[in-house]
């Protein structure tokens, strides 16, 4: 099993990276958790986010407040957008992949970072009661309580996301990264569940390997 999870995802925004442009991370929280930070393919672009509360967001030039449902942007100017784990708290994630067709440039990309339903940590999670796992992430993992959504995997496995996209988008890239980093923390619990998942990791179904799924779509 490949140490994967977060090297080929930055393999594919290098990918797609351009010289300059605007780039849009939507829903792009305080930034803290931001993955595409750790590479500077970034640097030349202009940075907007838009999430509910982006306004402590350091990695962003300008944090809006507003909707993915309805992005306070004109048509067809956004040359990036930049989605890390934020597809799973959506009810209906058409309207936000409808959106970003709107505001995206002909021939720009979109990249999405979003957990894997089956993968048995988070098909796990989703089945515990919302108020256990809630005060999971706030008391053990100390999440932020302005970062704790509930989840509700409408986008969160390959045939949705091939469903919902392949209307209004090419799909470049879609496949799903094995869980090293993150998943194997210094935290008990996660580490427990973390090392179950390996010895059983072969005797999976093909759907359930790889914890975070990754797709790379072109207007």
């Amino acid at each position: 099993m490949k140490q994967e999870r977060i090297e080929k995802y930055l393999e594919s925004l290098s990918k797609i990276a351009k010289k300059k442009g605007i780039m849009l991370d939507a829903g792009c929280g305080s930034g803290n958790n931001s993955v595409w930070k750790n590479i500077n393919i970034f640097d030349m672009y202009l940075k907007i986010g838009v999430d509910l509360d982006p306004f402590d967001n350091k990695e962003v030039d300008y944090g809006i407040c507003g909707d993915l449902y309805k992005l306070p942007f004109k048509n067809t100017v956004v040359d990036i957008i930049v989605c890390e784990m934020v597809a799973e708290h959506l009810k209906t994630p058409e309207c936000m992949i409808s959106e970003f067709h709107r505001v995206l440039k002909k021939n720009g990309s979109i990249i999405i970072f979003t957990p894997n339903k089956f993968h048995p940590i988070f098909f796990l999670a989703n089945l515990l009661p919302q108020k256990f796992v809630d005060y999971v992430k706030l008391h053990y993992y100390n999440f932020q309580k302005r970062e704790n959504f509930d989840v509700y995997y409408k986008f969160n496995d390959f045939s949705m996301i091939k469903k919902t996209c392949e209307k209004y988008f090419v799909i470049r890239e879609l496949y799903a990264c094995h869980p090293a980093e993150g998943f194997d923390s210094n935290k008990l619990l996660l580490r427990a569940t973390y090392n179950i998942y390996k010895k059983l990791f072969f005797i999976f179904p093909e759907k359930a390997k790889g914890g975070l799924i990754v797709a790379v779509l072109e207007k």
